[in-house]
C-alpha cells in the first residue's frame, strides 16, 4: 500500500510539472555541443527542465504562432517545434516522441510572425563567416516596433546566443531556406540572401530583387523558386475544359457585354454628373495583372535564371507549395475551386557548346476542391511521401 500511494504522487508531482511549464518561456539556454554522447546531453537538457522553477500561472504567455520544422547538429538532422510568444519563443525537440525536451528559449525578442532553421548550406562557410561554428542558426522574423509596415530580420546562433539583425523597409509576409538561399518574401518582392554570408544575392545579373503578381504565394524547392510573375506567357498546362467551364464562360461574356450596353445606353442618353477621370496608368496596370494572372515562373537559384514560364490558373494565384522532392507544384487560384498539381521534370540541353537544364512542366492532377462555391485558400502543403495534399480554407475546412 505504501509503494502504491509513493507511485501515485510521484505521477501527480510528473503531472504538475507539465501543467506548470506549458504556456510558459524559460531563460535562454544553449545548446550542449561538447564531446559526450547524444544520450549523455539529452538525460542532462531532461533534467535541468525538470529542475527550472515554474512561477505562478499568470508568469504563463500565449502560444501566438507554431511551426513544425528541422534543425542540424552535429551531422544529425533532427525534428523540432518553434513556439512563439508576445515576448520570446521556444524551440522543442520532438524527434522523438518519447522524449521531448526544451533546446532554446528567450524573452528578448517582440512577438515572432515566422520562424525557420537555416540549413547547412551547399557552399563551404570558411572562418570569419557570420556564426561560424556557431550553428544552428535560427531566422525569426518580427515586426519593427519603431517603424510601422516595417519587419527585422534576426540571425540568431543557438550555440553561442549570438544575435544579427536585419532590417526591411517592407512588411515581410514569409521566409522560405534552402541550401543555395534564402528567400524573404513581401507583399510584391522577393529577396535572396547568401546562406553563408547573408549577403543579398545578384538576380538577373544585376538586380537584388524579383518582381511578382502582387499578395501572391511562394515556393521554395530543393533548387527552384516558383512565384506568380507579372510576365505573360503562352505556355499553359494541359488542362481539360469542362462543361461547367464553358457555362461560366458563357456567363462572363454575356455579362460583359450587359455591362457595355449599359454604358452605351447612359452615354447617349447622356448623365447630368460628369464621368471621372480614367487614369492612363491605372488602366495599364490592370491590364497587365490581368494578362499575368495564374502565371507562375520558376527560377533556378542556382544557375539565375528563369527556366520556365506556365499559366497554371486562369485567375490570379493564391498560394503554391512544392513537395519535399521540389519537382512536384501544387497551385491555387484566388476563387479556391480547384487545384493545379504540376510535375516539373529537368533534362541537360546542349546549347552553344555549353550544357544547360531544361525544365517541363505537365499537368499530373486536378484537385476540385469545389464546383459551385468558391473559397478562400488560406494552406496548401503535401505530405512528406507525396501522395496527399491537405487544403485549408478561411471556413475552417
Amino acid at each position: 500500500g505504501r509503494a502504491t500511494a509513493l507511485y501515485f504522487l510521484f505521477c501527480c508531482l510528473m503531472a504538475s510539472q507539465v501543467a506548470n511549464k506549458v504556456g510558459q518561456v524559460s531563460v535562454p539556454r544553449t545548446i550542449s555541443v561538447d564531446n559526450s554522447t547524444y544520450l549523455e546531453k539529452f538525460t542532462a537538457s531532461w533534467s535541468s527542465w525538470w529542475a527550472k522553477p515554474k512561477g505562478p500561472s499568470t508568469e504563463r504567455e500565449k502560444i501566438m504562432a507554431c511551426f513544425f520544422d528541422h534543425y542540424e547538429i552535429e551531422h544529425h538532422r533532427r525534428k523540432c517545434i518553434i513556439l512563439a510568444y508576445p515576448s520570446g519563443y521556444q524551440v522543442w525537440d520532438i524527434t522523438s516522441l518519447d522524449h521531448v525536451f526544451e533546446v532554446f528559449s528567450t524573452r528578448s525578442s517582440p512577438c515572432v510572425t515566422h520562424a525557420r532553421f537555416l540549413p547547412t548550406p551547399a557552399g563551404e562557410m570558411e572562418e570569419g563567416a557570420p556564426f561560424y561554428g556557431a550553428g544552428p542558426v535560427l531566422l525569426v522574423v518580427h515586426d519593427d516596433e519603431t517603424r510601422p509596415s516595417t519587419s527585422v530580420l534576426t540571425f540568431a546562433a543557438l550555440k553561442t546566443m549570438d544575435k544579427m539583425d536585419m532590417k526591411f523597409k517592407k512588411k515581410i509576409h514569409a521566409v522560405y531556406c534552402n541550401r543555395h538561399a534564402i528567400c524573404i518574401v513581401t507583399k510584391s518582392c522577393i529577396y535572396l540572401l547568401n546562406p553563408i554570408t547573408y549577403s543579398r544575392l545578384n538576380i538577373f545579373g544585376s538586380d537584388n530583387r524579383i518582381q511578382c503578381y502582387p499578395g501572391s504565394d511562394v515556393a521554395l524547392g530543393t533548387r527552384w523558386l516558383a512565384y506568380a510573375t507579372l510576365e505573360i506567357t503562352d505556355e499553359g498546362v494541359d488542362e481539360p475544359i469542362t462543361t461547367l467551364e464553358i457555362a461560366q464562360g458563357v456567363g462572363y461574356r454575356a455579362a460583359e457585354m450587359l455591362k457595355d450596353s449599359v454604358v452605351a445606353i447612359s452615354s447617349y442618353k447622356g448623365s447630368e454628373e460628369g464621368a471621372p477621370p480614367v487614369n492612363p496608368e491605372e488602366t495599364d496596370k490592370e491590364k497587365l495583372l490581368a494578362q499575368a494572372a495564374g502565371t507562375v515562373a520558376i527560377y533556378d537559384v542556382v544557375d539565375d535564371r528563369i527556366v520556365l514560364r506556365i499559366k497554371c490558373h486562369r485567375e490570379a494565384i493564391s498560394h503554391i507549395a512544392f513537395d519535399q522532392s521540389g519537382t512536384l507544384l501544387c497551385v491555387a487560384s484566388v476563387s479556391g475551386m480547384s487545384l493545379n498539381v504540376i510535375k516539373l521534370t529537368s533534362t541537360v540541353v546542349q546549347e552553344h557548346g555549353k550544357k544547360r537544364t531544361q525544365v517541363t512542366g505537365v499537368l499530373l492532377y486536378r484537385l476540385i476542391r469545389s464546383v459551385y462555391t468558391a473559397g478562400n485558400i488560406t494552406q496548401v502543403s503535401f505530405t512528406s511521401d507525396s501522395k496527399w495534399v491537405a487544403v485549408c480554407t478561411a471556413k475552417g475546412t
